[in-house]
């Protein structure tokens, strides 16, 4: 038997500060815990989940410097591109500053959690954390939908049913328990198989209630992409192929063999809830295609090579009279109008780099055992980053502080949780 004296002796001589990890679990246990409670906001949509940031932010550094560490940023060249395809609008004609700012701070969340997560056991806090939060949040929600609570259960008279628990929103709410959802498979946590299934079941029962026909949509999706992500990691590739051809031939003779309309028809009859969401499919879709054809006209026609300017889509609709003024719902297309053509590379740099990190994460044998155990089923967590880019479609997700928060979680899987001889880090 032979010991490691070097290890012993660094270890001797480099104690680890039991206090600073214990305010860096604390910070971003508190963090995590916040970030569905955005009612009431404060100025320019500020909540406690910003003030729960800050305070993560700042033990961060503690942590990080106490250990003579760097801080991590990742996607730091998506996030220059979008920030100065921003900037220059913003400059040219007096507006956006704030958004920018906005943009900046709600990217420290990837950075605080990609650093801290250089530490097993912070990023197992993160991840369990975020769980419990999303299964209480749902436990919650359903408990202020049927006392008749509405700070609880976040409905009002604009959305009818559909409850938006804190977040004040539904689309944002649903978008928040499906990642909790993704997460919980993803981890496998809780251990205990039925108190597993059981949190799966609420979280479910809340997704419902939120009425979001996008949250439904990305699960399906999410669903298949995760279960062709697992055949692909247990190198079944025909098994692979299968589902994928399956699901398109299943969803290309709904298509056509379906009567869409009278379907939903029949669906929104059943209850108030799947009125407020399935029975407003057409609707949406037809108010969502009215925007996207707005947007689009206004690239061609009336906005400056170099973008409108941050956040400056619906002001800019009403200018010209538009006949329905509404913020672009589209990462992309808002990206492209208000930034220009370097706000929308940054976009796609941005998805990219979450490609990449969500293959190598979700490689077969690719994660050191001690981060395997957190995330026994890594590519349920790389297809809920998919996810969250579809969503981008008709959500302008990338203003969500759990989508950013979300990347850090998987930044630091790529970072820190993958074995030596995988292929180096991102920017």
């Amino acid at each position: 038997m032979t010991i490691d004296t070097s290890a012993v002796i660094a270890r001797l001589e480099n104690p680890p500060p039991r206090r600073a990890r214990s305010l860096a679990a604390f910070a971003i246990a508190a963090a995590i815990f916040s970030l569905p409670l955005l009612r009431p906001l404060g100025p320019s949509n500020t909540g406690i989940p910003d003030a729960g940031l800050v305070l993560l932010v700042i033990i961060t550094v503690q942590w990080a410097s106490g250990r003579a560490y760097s801080l991590r940023t990742p996607y730091i060249v998506a996030m220059g591109l979008i920030v100065l395809g921003g900037a220059i609008p913003a400059t040219i004609t007096g507006e956006g500053g704030l958004t920018l700012a906005q943009d900046v701070f709600v990217f420290f969340w990837a950075i605080a959690l990609a650093s801290l997560g250089r530490d097993p056991q912070l990023f197992a806090i993160a991840v369990r954390t975020w769980v419990v939060t999303a299964v209480l949040g749902a436990v919650l929600m359903l408990v202020g939908i049927f006392a008749g609570i509405p700070y609880l259960s976040g409905q009002n008279i604009a959305e009818g049913v559909r409850a938006g628990y804190t977040f004040g929103e539904p689309n944002y709410a649903s978008n928040f328990f499906l990642t909790g959802l993704f997460l919980l498979r993803a981890a496998r946590y809780p251990r205990h198989k039925v108190w597993r299934w059981l949190c799966v079941g609420v979280l479910l029962v809340a997704l419902a209630y939120n009425g979001s026909n996008g949250a439904f949509l990305g699960l399906t999706i999410g669903t298949i992409a995760g279960a062709f992500f697992t055949r692909v990691k247990r190198r079944q590739i025909t098994a692979a192929i299968l589902l994928a051809g399956s699901c398109l031939l299943v969803a290309g003779a709904g298509k056509l063999l379906i009567n869409t309309d009278a379907v939903l028809d029949q669906v929104s009859r059943i209850s108030p809830v799947a009125k407020d969401s399935i029975g407003r499919l057409t609707s949406s879709e037809g108010s969502r295609g009215e925007v996207t054809e707005q947007t689009t006209g206004m690239w061609f026609n009336d906005a400056p090579w170099y973008g409108l300017g941050p956040a400056r889509t619906l002001g800019e609709m009403r200018r010209l009279l538009e006949p329905y003024p509404k913020e672009a719902h589209n990462d992309y297309i808002a990206a492209l109008l208000e930034r220009g053509p370097i706000g929308a590379l940054g976009i796609l740099t941005l998805m990219g780099s979450l490609a990449v990190r969500a293959r190598r994460v979700s490689a077969r044998d690719a994660l050191k055992p001690e981060y395997e155990r957190i995330i026994p089923r890594p590519e349920l967590l790389a297809a809920m980053t998919g996810v969250m880019a579809f969503s981008g479609l008709f959500y302008e997700v990338l203003h969500y502080r759990h989508a950013w928060a979300l990347f850090g979680v998987l930044a630091a899987l790529e970072i820190w949780g993958r074995k030596p001889q995988q292929p180096g880090v991102l920017p």
